[in-house]
Formats: structure tokens, C-alpha cells, sequence
């Protein structure tokens, strides 16, 4: 799920104080641990973000489960979130933090479409191709489209690869249209 404006700009500070502080590897784990606590239980989610459950009760819940496996600053930043009703934007904070670690680190996700699976070795094969391509090590995340009926649709941040079969059938189309 990208993540949201509103997430963006959280994980933009949180990654620019742990870079100006040095510690965002420290922030990489206090936010994985956010988001898997958050993620482990779908009633939790469903309770931080419920305008009916009391601001008290609320607060009661995150200091029991952050408090202790979080560093304090970044419970300070849940209690925030909390704060704000913004909670339920942590899985998404996450990522796009995790996003700009990774490129800090001269690596990016690709989003790759295909129409069936591909086995290890195609994968290798993308990842090479698209790192060549991009100048950066990628990691993939795959899904799979029967409608693009062949070939491969990538995404790399704003980048967008489409040697789709179906991309190359609507091009053909418009050149015969054009006729």
C-alpha cells in the first residue's frame, strides 16, 4: 500500500531527525516494531482509530505496548501519532520511511508485474536488469496480472518500464488507427 501524504511527511521527519542525530537504525527498528504491533491485531487497529474509545484508554493501551520495546523517543513520536489520530498511519510511515533508509543506501524497491510468477532466476535476471538500468541495488516486489498478458511492468520509484504485451498491442493499435 504506498503510503499516504500525511504518512510521508511523519516518515520525512522522523527520517531527517535520525539523520541529523544518527540514529536511523535506530528508527528503522523502533518503526518495524510499531508496525508489526499494530499490524499483529486487526481489533487494535480498529481501537486506536475508533473516535469512541475514550483518549484515556487509548493512551492506557499504547503506554502498555510501546513503552517498554520502544526507545523513548520513539514512543514520544506514537504518543504523537496518537495524539493526532494519526496512529493508524504507522504501517504506512513505515514504509515510506523504509523507503528513504533504503535510498539513503543507494537501494529501491521495483515493483514488477508479470502475467504468471517468476521463479528465482527471472527475478535475479529483473533485479540485475533494472539496477543496471537505475544505478541503484533493487530489491523486488512482485505481483503477478494475467491482463497484461505477457512481458513486464516495472516501477522504480517515479520511474515506469512498460514492455508489457499489452502496452506494445495499444501502441500497434494507435499506429494502425492513425492510418
Amino acid at each position: 500500500m504506498p503510503a499516504n501524504a500525511a504518512a510521508r511527511r511523519y516518515a520525512q521527519a522522523v527520517f531527517d531527525i535520525g539523520k541529523e542525530q544518527n540514529t536511523l537504525t535506530v528508527w528503522d527498528v523502533d518503526l518495524r516494531i510499531i508496525r508489526e504491533t499494530i499490524m499483529a491485531d486487526p481489533s487494535l487497529m480498529r481501537v486506536l482509530g475508533n473516535p469512541e474509545t475514550s483518549p484515556a484508554e487509548q493512551q492506557q493501551l499504547v503506554k502498555r505496548l510501546f513503552s517498554t520495546p520502544l526507545t523513548p523517543v520513539a514512543y514520544n513520536f506514537v504518543r504523537l501519532l496518537l495524539r493526532n489520530r494519526r496512529l493508524t498511519l504507522a504501517p504506512q510511515i513505515q514504509e515510506a520511511f523504509d523507503e528513504m533508509y533504503l535510498a539513503e543506501q543507494g537501494i529501491a524497491y521495483a515493483d514488477v508485474t508479470t502475467a504468471i510468477p517468476l521463479d528465482p532466476a527471472e527475478e535475479a535476471r529483473v533485479a540485475e536488469s533494472l539496477t543496471r538500468f537505475t544505478g541503484k541495488t533493487i530489491k523486488l516486489r512482485t505481483h503477478v496480472d494475467p491482463e497484461i498478458i505477457g512481458g513486464i511492468l516495472a516501477r522504480v520509484g517515479d520511474q515506469l518500464i512498460d514492455g508489457t504485451v499489452t502496452s506494445q498491442l495499444r501502441q500497434l493499435k494507435n499506429r494502425l488507427d492513425a492510418v
